[in-house]
């Protein structure tokens, strides 16, 4: 039974029947024919709608749209209203653990979540002890995603605790005290971080563990930890970064539902927002693509993402449209009504014949096959201070050859050495 210290209002919609006045907006119908109206009531499969000359109609709920429907469910949905000791939208100070005071974590829940019945988790780990500022690079995607987050402040490199017990139990106090959906647990760090993510991640994979964000160190150092064979892990690691092989190496002796290996430009660093956001909305991507076929509950989070990700896409297509394709690519794969379906294939259909957007994704599979081919060693001492001769040679062609994408950069970094 879950622990919750947080107020909860409760309001219940009369037994069998949705009602309620909402407001007056646009409905359409799968025929694309649609009306001004406020929902009046939703009751054995159709739809009561007020007009503007005050009559009632009824229309059966099947002919609406994906986006009417899930409206209604928001508004007739009985609603949660969570209360936080410290304010959503924010981050927390230290909060400690109600078992080990000496044991504190920070917390953020965007503001999205006030309402929402689960929170999908992530906890951040950060190799010099976490900070406030810790969560920041996170905060975006989290407010695009609806993740709350939670860093850990005792969890470090230089860390006297005992880090493993620390961060379980820092992770088990989370789960039963908040309305964590806990198929939804996802970790990440930054290099000490980064492998203590991937320690949590081999702790929890005969529980329901979504992914990893890695970045800047591979999962494990002395050995690889190994992950749910139904989680994902989403990679970045700086062009010169003294781990560029430790990481591929780690994620070559992994199987898992889904991984990916972004490289961007910069040494052993954290990566920027933009790229934390990204892999953030690929995680939730991936999870929602195979939860959503089995589980209604996620269905309409499933159409929410897809029409976000669509305007994303518009976004894109001029100014990044290989970044377009692979959104476009990801919400194909997702189950979704025909109304919505239809545009996404339609977009991707676009896409698939926009030359730069070709030619991107060209790019990235050679960046791929060069990290597999020259930057996977065994030994991982040589991996300071580094310049293959061989990966020298075949980075400085692929960045010749494409020196009309963005990743033209990254292939001329990888030529230099790492740095430490």
């Amino acid at each position: 039974m879950k622990y919750v210290k947080m107020t909860v209002v409760v309001m219940f919609c009369m037994l069998g029947i949705a009602s309620g006045e909402g407001e007056i907006r646009k409905w359409t119908a799968l025929d694309g024919k649609s009306v001004d109206a406020s929902f009046v009531k939703e009751e054995r499969g159709y739809v009561s709608l007020k007009l503007a000359n005050e009559k009632t109609v009824k229309i059966p709920a099947r002919k609406l749209s994906a986006g009417d429907k899930a409206y209604i469910k928001d508004i007739t949905t009985p609603k949660i209203e969570h209360k936080l000791p410290f304010e959503f939208g924010s981050t927390s100070k230290a909060i400690p653990l109600s078992k080990n005071g000496a044991i504190t974590y920070h917390m953020f829940v965007p503001e999205c979540l006030k309402s929402s019945q689960s929170w999908p988790v992530m906890f951040v780990f950060d190799p010099g002890g976490g900070k406030p500022r810790t969560l920041k690079r996170y905060i975006p995607g989290a407010k695009r995603n609806g993740w709350a987050l939670v860093v850990s402040v005792q969890s470090s490199n230089k860390s006297k605790i005992n880090v493993e017990e620390s961060v379980f139990a820092m992770v088990d106090e989370v789960i039963e005290k908040y309305p964590i959906d806990e198929k939804r647990v996802y970790a990440s760090g930054h290099s000490g971080g980064s492998r203590t993510a991937g320690l949590l991640g081999e702790h929890m994979k005969k529980r329901a563990f979504a992914g990893l964000l890695a970045n800047g160190a591979g999962v494990g150092y002395a050995r690889v930890y190994q992950q749910s064979p139904k989680s994902s892990i989403y990679a970045l690691c700086g062009s010169n970064c003294f781990n560029r092989w430790d990481m591929p190496k780690s994620l070559d002796k992994i199987r898992c539902r889904n991984k990916k290996l972004v490289i961007f430009p910069g040494n052993h660093d954290w990566a920027s927002e933009k790229y934390m956001t990204e892999g953030m909305t690929m995680l939730t991507g991936w999870f929602l693509k195979d939860a959503a076929k089995k589980e209604m509950r996620y269905r309409d989070e499933c159409i929410r993402f897809a029409e976000r990700e669509l305007k994303e896409i518009n976004t894109l297509k001029e100014s990044a449209p290989g970044k377009a394709l692979i959104w476009a690519q990801l919400i194909s794969e997702l189950k979704l009504p025909t109304e919505l379906s239809t545009p996404v294939r339609k977009e991707l259909s676009t896409l698939k014949t926009n030359k730069k957007a070709l030619r991107y994704l060209e790019a990235e599979k050679a960046l791929d096959k060069l990290m597999d081919k020259h930057f996977i060693v065994s030994n991982h001492a040589t991996c300071f201070n580094r310049a293959d001769p061989g990966a020298t040679k075949a980075a400085l062609a692929l960045a010749e050859k494409y020196a009309d994408t963005s990743l033209a950069e990254v292939f001329t970094r990888l030529a230099k050495p790492s740095t430490k």
